[in-house]
C-alpha cells in the first residue's frame, strides 16, 4: 500500500503507535516491517496434489501473522487523510472508466439500439464523474466498434455528418435507417 522507505518519520510514529498496543503488538510489528502474509504451496492430507494456502488452512503463528496484517492494513487505511482517499479513489474511478471506453466492443450479432444504449450508458457514467473526451474521439470510438457488417454504413456517416460536431446520438440516429439492410446481411450469412 505504501512504498517503503518514502514515508519514514510517518512510519516511526506509526511504530510507536503499535508499540502501545498490548495484544498482538509483536504481529502487528512483524506485519509492518516484513509485509504482507505470503501464502505457500501446500499439500493437503490425504492428496497428492499441491494447491496454494487459503485463509482457512491458517493455524497458529501463520494465523496470528495474517490477522495483524489484515488490523494493520485497516489501521492504516483509517489514518490516510479524507483528502488523500478521495484524490485516489476518484483516480482509481477515472482509471476504471477510461479503461471502459477505450475497451467498449460490440458483441457478434447486437442490435444497434443496444449498442447506442450501452455506450449511452457508460458516456454518462463518464460525464457523472466529471470525464470528457473530445467529440470526435467519442464518435470514433461508438462508430469503430460497431461489426463488419456495418462498414459500408460507417463509411457513408463519416461522409454524411461532421465526427467533430455532431453528437453519437445524431450517428445512431443516422446508421438506424441502414438497420434492416444489416440484419438482411446477418441473416444471409
Amino acid at each position: 500500500m505504501l512504498e517503503r522507505g518514502s514515508y519514514i518519520p510517518w512510519a516511526s510514529r506509526f511504530k510507536r503507535f503499535l508499540n502501545r498496543k498490548r495484544e498482538n503488538r509483536k504481529w502487528l510489528l512483524k506485519a509492518l516491517e516484513d509485509g504482507p502474509y505470503v501464502f505457500r504451496n501446500i499439500t493437503p492430507t490425504g492428496s497428492t496434489i499441491p494447491r496454494l494456502q487459503e485463509v482457512e488452512d491458517l493455524q497458529g503463528d501463520d494465523l496470528l501473522y495474517y490477522d495483524a496484517e489484515m488490523e494493520l492494513m485497516n489501521m492504516i487505511l483509517l489514518s490516510i487523510p479524507n483528502e488523500i482517499y478521495n484524490f485516489v479513489d476518484s483516480f482509481d474511478r477515472e482509471t476504471r472508466f477510461t479503461n471502459e471506453f477505450d475497451q467498449f466492443v460490440v458483441e457478434p450479432g447486437e442490435p444497434l439500439v443496444s449498442v447506442y444504449n450501452r455506450f449511452a450508458q457508460l458516456m454518462n457514467d463518464l460525464e457523472r464523474n466529471n470525464m470528457k473526451f473530445p467529440t470526435v474521439s467519442v464518435n470514433t470510438k461508438f462508430l469503430n466498434s460497431l461489426q463488419p457488417e456495418w462498414l459500408k454504413y460507417v463509411t457513408q456517416v463519416r461522409l454524411a455528418k461532421q465526427l467533430t460536431v455532431d453528437s453519437f446520438d445524431d450517428l445512431f440516429d443516422y446508421l438506424s435507417q441502414f438497420e434492416k439492410l444489416v440484419n438482411a446481411s446477418r441473416a444471409k450469412k
